[in-house]
């Protein structure tokens, strides 16, 4: 697509052996980093190429340091798409290559060196070597891992250095060890941050002729398992007071990430033992909106309702399971029936009170039993108390009084999927019964 390909740099001295550095401009382009003798000592370049073969920075690359007696070898780039700065980080050393460091430089999108046309220093030189870089971004701000030898030898331990947009330490202990385990280590290599964390692997000799090793690192600088990075407040849900029959209970789903993190998927209600015959009602329904984002520091609300049938059981449980990111998030629920003075069950049973299918999202079917020639009421109320529909039904001679209700008001609008209450009223009985309304 570009013709015979693009001259990144065509000056000569570009030694025979060179890691080159390339990361996405997340625009279908790259920023590529590297160095080269420049008769004296290396000094290293970065360009940027768009999608379509431009190059923004000058020919032949943007030098990232002006310091024309000290060497710098190995760039390695990190990428902030949100403000469109690239961040580079080079091993430094001595004429002689006796003394070594590491320095830095932030470059803004039109090619402004931001910390000084010599860049920053991170670690001063010194004996000993300081080498396997690798850059990351957690929020605007890079991660620095490289392994470092104080006494030069082949024995190395390994560290990492958060910086802010100033190039300053941003934890209090300023470098963090990754491995304090004095071995022969190489051939180093880091993730992004995901979640909270990168990887860092390297090979190692500490116990053999060489192994594998791996260390997490968290933002803070903490290592070992990270914590998750939404958090479900309260995780407990009790219905304990009569009144909060109506009022539902709210638990929240709080991102403490410093990114935006998205529910995957959750289970909105549940079934103990398989009796089919309660509902846990959670509001709002996300059923099609997944994934479900959240920015960071904020939450999402959801409100408890419960619609049941069951009598003679002193406490009722289930939970409300959240899916984010591969990780499980549980609410338990429960309801004290003993608080209660109505007992449904048995109230249903004297008046032979019976609706179907509960929950319905079509058509609730509504069986009465009453006197013969005994005319009854039937009123559906919200969990307001607002009266949505009603109907007299005339006795018929028939002990069994059928009707339905297909989820419309009283003004001929369709109501909002949640519980409603259905009260039925005859001269001498009285009988309510919760039922969820959740339509398709």
């Amino acid at each position: 697509m570009w013709g015979n390909g693009l001259a990144i740099s065509n000056n000569a001295g570009i030694p025979a052996y060179v890691k080159m550095e390339m990361v996405s401009d997340e625009n279908n382009g790259a920023f590529i980093a590297w160095h080269r003798d420049n008769g004296f000592v290396f000094d290293a370049y970065v360009q940027h190429i768009a999608h379509d073969g431009a190059l923004s920075f000058p020919a032949n690359g943007l030098v990232l340091s002006n310091n024309s007696s000290i060497h710098q070898l190995d760039p390695v780039l990190a990428y902030d798409a949100p403000t469109g700065d690239l961040y580079a980080f080079w091993r430094e050393h001595n004429a002689n290559q006796t003394m070594r460091g590491i320095s830095g430089q932030r470059i803004s999108s039109d090619g402004n060196r931001l910390w000084g046309v010599q860049g920053k220093i991170i670690l001063p030189m010194q004996s000993g070597e300081k080498a396997g870089l690798s850059a990351a971004l957690t929020g605007a701000q890079p991660v620095i891992c490289f392994y470092e030898s104080p006494q030069g030898s082949m024995n190395s331990f390994v560290k990492a250095i958060r910086l802010d947009e100033n190039g300053n330490t941003v934890w209090p202990q300023e470098q963090v060890a990754l491995s304090l385990v004095e071995s022969d280590k190489m051939h180093f290599d880091a993730s992004p941050f995901v979640n909270n964390q990168l990887i860092i692997t390297w090979a190692d000799k500490r116990n053999d002729g060489g192994d594998i090793y791996a260390q997490n690192l968290l933002e803070d600088g903490s290592l070992g398992p990270q914590i998750p990075y939404l958090i479900t407040t309260p995780d407990i849900l009790s219905f304990t007071e009569a009144n909060q029959i109506m009022d539902g209970l709210d638990f929240y789903v709080n991102n403490i990430f410093p990114v935006s993190q998205a529910i995957d998927s959750m289970t909105l209600f549940g079934d103990v033992n398989n009796l089919g015959d309660y509902i846990w009602f959670v509001e709002p329904d996300l059923n099609g909106q997944f994934p479900y984002p959240i920015n960071p520091d904020e939450s999402l609300v959801f409100s408890v309702y419960w619609g049941i049938l069951v009598a003679n059981r002193s406490m009722l449980y289930d939970t409300i399971r959240i899916w984010s990111g591969g990780d499980e998030y549980t609410v338990v629920i429960e309801l004290d029936t003993a608080v209660f003075p109505l007992r449904i069950n048995e109230l249903n049973k004297s008046l032979q009170l019976q609706a179907w299918p509960n929950p319905f999202s079509a058509e609730l079917n509504m069986v009465f039993n009453s006197l013969p020639y005994e005319d009854s009421g039937i009123e559906i109320f919200n969990t307001s108390g607002i009266l949505m529909w009603s109907e007299m039904i005339k006795g018929s001679g028939s002990e069994l009084q059928r009707f339905s209700w297909d989820g419309y008001n009283a003004a001929g609008n369709r109501v909002n999927p949640g519980m409603y209450y259905l009260r039925f009223t005859n001269a001498a009985k009285t009988a309510v019964l919760p039922v969820m309304y959740m339509p398709r």
